[in-house]
């Protein structure tokens, strides 16, 4: 039982729709002896979800995890199983390895926007994409969907032969993964669960917010700049943006909005 219940474990991560007769092979077992134990293949696939979640929840070992591990079935990365098995600190690396492995490509990177948007800073990948690239179209350390073309014309100027795949969240990009030659929808689904990733995980690490910056805050901005509200917000009816800059030492100016039942009152001054 044990057997069959990994080998479904296995196979379903990489083909969510296989059948019975697959997972028996893949077991290596007939389809009859999987029936003695599991009366359908929706109960088998319950028990290998459980077990898949049981395994999460025990993960003892805190590391990069070999390519395509953490996939999450038809989805190319599962943001729940890669935040609860690589540290933090290390999720950059985690999805440029995923990248690699799902474009079939050496040469990708992951970027961030900048503290005051006006770079692409590289956070993980091949030293062989530059250090920093300009972009200034964000609005703080985040790309509005509307500004997505033309940077995308920016970095085909600049490095051509480059893919782009905005990591998008809540229509704002929180940066971009570049590979070289590669096809562009695998890199774009994984860009989609990799933004998630990198917001959630940003709690538990300060790394990100240091890739953000070009030279050291002071204590006081760095607590100005983490109590300001998320800087593109969409609401019932129309999109609210706002930033402070340059954000390295404190100063006057502040921004806040708040939502109301029936309103959404924006706040600034000194």
């Amino acid at each position: 039982m044990e057997r069959i219940v990994r080998a479904a474990m296995e196979l379903l991560q990489a083909e969510p729709e296989a059948g019975l007769e697959e997972i028996a092979a893949a077991a290596g077992v007939s389809r009859s002896t999987v029936h003695r134990h599991f009366g359908s293949r929706q109960q088998l696939v319950r028990v290998a979800g459980m077990r898949a979640q049981q395994d999460a929840d025990a993960n003892q070992t805190d590391a990069l995890r070999p390519p395509g591990e953490l996939a999450g079935g038809p989805t190319p990365l599962d943001v729940a199983d890669v935040l609860n098995k690589v540290p933090p600190h290390l999720l950059g690396d985690q999805i440029v390895s995923e990248a690699q492995r799902l474009a079939g490509v050496t040469s990708v990177a992951l970027y961030l926007v900048d503290i005051d948007g006006t770079l692409l800073l590289r956070l993980s990948g091949s030293q062989e994409f530059p250090s920093e690239i300009d972009a200034p179209l964000a609005v703080g350390p985040e790309v509005p969907r509307e500004g997505l073309p033309r940077l995308r014309a920016l970095i085909e100027a600049e490095l051509p032969g480059s893919v782009m795949a905005p990591l998008l969240l809540r229509g704002r990009a929180l940066g971009v993964l570049l590979a070289v030659d590669a096809p562009e929808q695998p890199l774009v689904q994984l860009g989609r669960q990799a933004a998630a990733a990198l917001a959630l995980g940003n709690v538990y690490t300060d790394v990100f917010d240091a890739a953000r910056r070009r030279k050291e805050t002071s204590p006081a901005s760095e607590i100005q700049q983490n109590l300001l509200p998320p800087r593109i917000a969409r609401v019932s009816g129309g999109i609210l943006a706002g930033n402070v800059l340059p954000g390295y030492e404190i100063g006057g100016d502040w921004f806040d909005y708040s939502r109301e039942r029936r309103r959404c009152l924006d706040r600034g001054g000194r």
